[in-house]
Formats: structure tokens, sequence, C-alpha cells
């Protein structure tokens, strides 16, 4: 709650990647996690009627597909039960 209150000293305006990213792709990449108020504030007045607990619903299905997708093609499975399955390349 504390870093939710003060932006001036728990910032993502300067990025959010780990790894060195040049700032017009991180901008692009992650524009509205990199932001902070009053631009966050304004950026999600604007978006949040798309996610009511009603549009949510509508979209549940492909969401949870999507997301099915995204952790069958990022897995490998292990060769072997006593060893962890291995994390392939990011599209």
């Amino acid at each position: 709650m504390h870093a939710s209150l003060h932006p001036e000293l728990f910032s993502s305006a300067h990025g959010i990647a780990l790894d060195p990213m040049p700032a017009e792709l991180q901008r692009i990449a992650t524009f509205f996690l990199m932001i902070d108020p009053p631009q966050h504030t304004l950026y999600r007045r604007l978006i949040s009627s798309a996610f009511t607990p009603r549009h949510v619903a509508q979209i549940e299905e492909q969401v949870r597909k999507n997301a099915a997708a995204v952790v069958t093609n990022w897995w490998v499975p292990a060769r072997s039960t006593s060893s962890p399955p291995a994390r392939r390349d990011c599209p």
C-alpha cells in the first residue's frame, strides 16, 4: 500500500525490465505498466469500463485458453519426474 501512495519513491517510469532495453522499445512494450500517477490514473479511468466483472466474464474462457496455450508452449515436459521442466525460449 505504501508504494502505491508514493510514486515519487516507487516509480515504474524508468522501466520494469531487469535487463536493459532501449527506452523507446520499453515504452511501446510496457506502456501502461511503466507510468505513474497522475498519467496512470488518467489511463486507468479511460480503460476501467472494459474490466468490469461483466466484461471480464465475457472474455474469461478465451483468456483461460490463451493462458493454457502460453504455459503449454513455454514449458517442455520433464523427461523424468525427478527433474524440473525446462524453459523454452520466448517467441
